[in-house]
């Protein structure tokens, strides 16, 4: 709530307030989901099991994302430009909820008692060792890509549906629950899919379903069928969100082979170190996205109103 501290019409003041905000929140949130990371590698050893693990830890962040969603749309889609006043109350409970729950778990979940014995790597040493595990350094790269596509899906979803189909907001939720419903059908079947065709090619199955998704919306997923565009919209939507939704599964999964092969190599078990790493891939991947998904927002926006597109400029007010 930068309002509370500085001039929000200062442009420079609002900048370095969101700058020390991002640093600060990044910090903790590295230390947060590298300690997250390790847990499912404890509980988990095997590919079954870790595939299952994966699954019931996207529901439930299917379900977070979808609690974003509602609340942004409820406070911001249909405000006339303007901002609901209920806005700041409800993300102000929203973070103290979710804060004490953080908390609160950090206390009871505990990790294998050997672990804390076990003498760790130096930390030259450790981060080499990583850049020597050829089957992680290939899932990073893949990893590197995935992040930055499911972040601008996931940042350009609202805009999408909001602004180029712009449909009723009934039809916006009506949507993005059956788009959900889809993506929780799916994953039902994932673990008969890696049982049947193993973790690679089940990998690849959902990339490519989800790069359909991605093309089938050049086609039939904008105002080329008026009055009809969020119905047609709804299959691309679906196949994108099944596809690259379950990566979202499986990574996990693709991720704990590589640690195993690292055990393998080294005797020792460093699910932190690759937390950590890893951090060092998704975040730039992170920062790409956001960037890419800004300056092409900017540049289709600009050159619409230069053509006199009143209706794209009209819906973006």
């Amino acid at each position: 709530m930068p309002f509370l501290l500085i001039d929000t019409n200062n442009e420079i003041a609002l900048f370095v307030y969101l700058l020390v905000i991002l640093l600060a929140f990044d910090t903790v949130y590295t230390f947060m989901s590298s300690a997250n990371f390790v847990l499912g590698y404890e509980i988990a050893f095997t590919k079954k099991e870790r595939a299952n693990l994966s699954i019931y830890a996207n529901l439930f962040n299917a379900i977070a994302t979808g609690i974003v969603m509602a609340a942004t749309l409820i406070f911001l889609y249909g405000q006339d430009g303007g901002t609901n006043p209920m806005l700041y109350p409800a993300l102000f409970i929203l973070s103290m909820i979710t804060t004490t729950v953080i908390i609160t778990a950090s206390f009871i979940v505990k990790e294998k008692p050997y672990l804390k014995f076990e003498e760790p790597l130096g930390l030259k040493e450790g981060i080499m060792l990583c850049f020597k595990n050829k089957p992680w350094l290939i899932a990073s790269f893949v990893t590197f890509f995935t992040t930055i596509t499911n972040t601008i899906l996931l940042t350009g979803l609202l805009y999408y549906i909001t602004i180029i189909l712009t449909p009723p907001i009934p039809l916006v939720i009506v949507a993005l629950l059956g788009i959900f419903a889809s993506f929780i059908v799916f994953i039902g079947l994932l673990n008969k899919m890696l049982e049947k065709y193993g973790l690679k090619y089940t990998f690849m199955i959902c990339i490519t379903i989800g790069i359909i998704g991605f093309f089938s919306i050049f086609f039939i997923g904008w105002n080329i069928f008026p009055g009809w565009n969020i119905y047609f919209a709804f299959i691309p939507l679906i196949l994108v969100a099944v596809g690259y939704g379950s990566l979202s599964i499986i990574n996990p999964t693709v991720t704990g082979e590589c640690i195993d092969y690292d055990e393998k190599e080294t005797g020792k078990r460093r699910e932190v170190t690759y937390g950590g790493i890893g951090a060092l891939i998704t975040k730039p991947a992170i920062s790409i996205a956001n960037a890419l998904f800004l300056f092409m927002i900017e540049f289709f926006v600009l050159i619409q109103m230069q053509e006199g597109d009143n209706l794209l400029t009209q819906n973006w007010d």
